[in-house]
């Protein structure tokens, strides 16, 4: 169960979709509700909340969320503009793009910087990408490292994800479905802009909501997501929506994330499932847990508990003496004199033991990393119906 400080939260995040006043708990801290909000990336929506519940304006904690709210609008000005540069850009030099995520999301939202974009989510047809490549690069974009599906780039502090598929390959069993994505694309108006059907956008956003929430966690922006987009789709071919649902295994998750939004948002009946979801999402960050990313590469990567064991001993051993490459970043002399590595370790560790709070994050990380937490993650995940269907797991 939620205690009473999380349920404040949640119903300031519901004042501020719904534009309803809310009637807060008596022991409601809003100085701690900011700082969980800058880490779930939500604080614009919390001010919202708080303004519609009545909360005074002249408190110190309401100027600093205002304040950040503010530089949430101007972010996604920037955000934006940058956004319609690319498309006209692409446009003009026939590029054929899908806008995706937040971009759809952004205007769906009751007022300007309530859903903030970590990065511009654009896919791209790959053969395309040569001619892409050069007018990025002429249009001022600096090139990132290419990922797995992603092909990064950023200009002005904007970060944009050219995506060459809308899910990870390493995601088997998503993957199989979706493959590169653009049989769902449909043309808009003759143009060389694509947008998929309001059904097969639902889908996309759930199945990308699972990703996250199976790999590593998920936030409470990406709950109001859902929230936003079913509301302002109010003619959603429900029996389609299920039956792909179904395709990728996720029809039972889909019921229990309906079930949890309906909790939050309409006074439902909770369930251990629901109640699960709900645990799960507010003690994550806007992105999850990087111990949830280790659970689950095990569980996809492991083909046996004694692997798994294995797994965890080495993970442990990267905590303490991180490899060559991550060293360097934080001891650059490493990159010209690499045999200091092993001194260099040693100043880490000695740095740790004097900053206490990194000390204790670091142990709190090497206990969890046990073959039992990893088990218990996974039956966390079956328990509200989100299994990997990958071949050899254990």
């Amino acid at each position: 169960m939620i205690n009473e400080q999380q349920r404040g939260v949640l119903l300031l995040v519901r004042s501020a979709l719904t534009g309803n006043k809310e009637q807060l708990p008596t022991d409601f801290n809003l100085e701690e509700a900011y700082t969980e909000a800058l880490k779930q990336q939500i604080v614009p929506l919390l001010y919202y909340g708080a303004m519609n519940c009545d909360v005074s304006g002249d408190l110190p904690i309401m100027e600093q969320m205002l304040l950040t709210t503010a530089k949430a609008i101007s972010i996604c000005e920037s955000q934006e503009q940058v956004r319609d540069e690319i498309c006209r850009c692409f446009e003009s030099a026939g590029i054929d793009y899908v806008l995706l995520k937040g971009s759809v999301l952004q205007s769906l939202y009751p007022e300007a910087g309530m859903r903030l974009m970590s990065d511009i989510d654009i896919l791209i047809r790959m053969e395309q990408y040569p001619r892409i490549l050069a007018l990025m690069t002429k249009m001022g974009f600096a090139r990132g490292a290419e990922t797995d599906h992603e092909l990064p780039w950023q200009k002005h502090g904007v970060h944009i994800e050219l995506h060459k598929s809308l899910i990870p390959s390493y995601n088997k069993d998503f993957y199989a479905y979706y493959g590169t994505g653009w049989q769902f694309a449909k043309p808009v108006a003759g143009n060389h802009r694509y947008d998929f059907s309001d059904e097969d956008q639902m889908v996309y956003l759930f199945s990308h909501f699972a990703k996250h929430y199976r790999d590593m966690g998920i936030g409470v922006k990406h709950f109001a997501d859902l929230y936003v987009y079913r509301r302002e789709k109010p003619g959603l071919d429900e029996d389609y929506i299920r039956r792909e649902l179904k395709k990728l295994s996720l029809e039972k998750f889909y019921a229990h994330v309906l079930q949890t939004l309906a909790v939050w948002f309409d006074g439902a009946a909770s369930t251990e499932a629901t109640d699960m979801i709900t645990a799960i999402v507010l003690t994550s960050g806007a992105y999850g847990d990087s111990r949830n990313s280790f659970y689950s590469n095990l569980i996809k990567n492991t083909a046996s508990p004694e692997e798994c064991k294995k797994a965890c001993r080495h993970r442990k051993l990267e905590l303490v003496f991180l490899p060559y490459r991550d060293m360097c970043v934080k001891f650059p002399i490493l990159k010209k004199v690499p045999v200091l590595l092993p001194f260099m370790w040693v100043a880490r560790g000695a740095g740790s033991l004097f900053v206490s709070n990194k000390f204790r994050k670091m142990r709190r990380t090497m206990k969890s990393l046990k073959p039992e937490c990893v088990e218990g993650y996974q039956e966390s995940l079956h328990l509200v119906g989100l299994d990997y269907h990958f071949e050899d797991q254990y």
